[in-house]
Formats: structure tokens, sequence, C-alpha cells
């Protein structure tokens, strides 16, 4: 199969966006970062929770499995996210997974000031 000259930037363009749409529909990058953090942190005992603050809602299941207080630190700022009231049109299916979640297993203090 041969491109001509006119074909080849539409077919590269073509496919970044098809490996940008796959990575983050099938991979989850939040999800994925916050799994492997709360991994790591199984392993060690050490979690960077500031960092795990930044992350979308999508993130919420991993990091519903840590301990207290690690688990209330990284979700404080989530809770609030979903907490906030969406307009029907802005539904997303990650969110309220979130909702369902944390309204199970509610967010509590977080007294670290660093992590």
């Amino acid at each position: 199969l041969r491109l001509s000259g006119r074909w080849l930037p539409c077919a590269v363009l073509g496919s970044a966006v098809c490996g940008v749409l796959l990575l983050a529909v099938v991979v989850d990058p939040d999800a994925y970062i916050a799994q492997k953090n709360v991994e790591r942190f199984e392993e060690t005992g050490r979690i960077d929770v500031s960092y795990l603050r930044q992350l979308s809602v999508d993130a919420v299941p991993a990091l519903d499995r840590l301990p207290e207080p690690e688990r209330s630190c990284a979700l404080y700022r989530l809770q609030h996210e979903v907490d906030e009231g969406a307009e029907w049109y802005e539904y997303n299916a990650a969110r309220n997974r979130a909702r369902d979640l944390l309204a199970a297993h509610p967010v509590g203090r977080c007294d670290r000031v660093a992590s």
C-alpha cells in the first residue's frame, strides 16, 4: 500500500487522533496513575497525596482503597467536585460512579499538612 504525498499528512493525523482517543478511552490515565500509586503505597507505605488530589474523578475507585487518613486526604477535593451540581447535559459516568462510592464511604477529615 502506497500513499501519495497528499494523503500521507491525513493518514498521520488520523493515526494520531485515533491513538489519543484510544489512550483516553481504554487506558484512562488518571485511573491508571491512581492504581499504580495505591499499589506502590501498599508496598512502601509512602504516597504523595498532594499529587493525587490533582487527579480527576476517574481516580476515585482506586483511591477509595487507601486506608485512612490517606484516603480522605486524597479524596477531599474530589468529594467537593462530585457534590457540586451538574446540568443534565454534563453527565459523566465516572462522576456518577464516584458520587456513589463517596456516598457509600464518606470522606473524613484530612489532618495532614504535607504528604
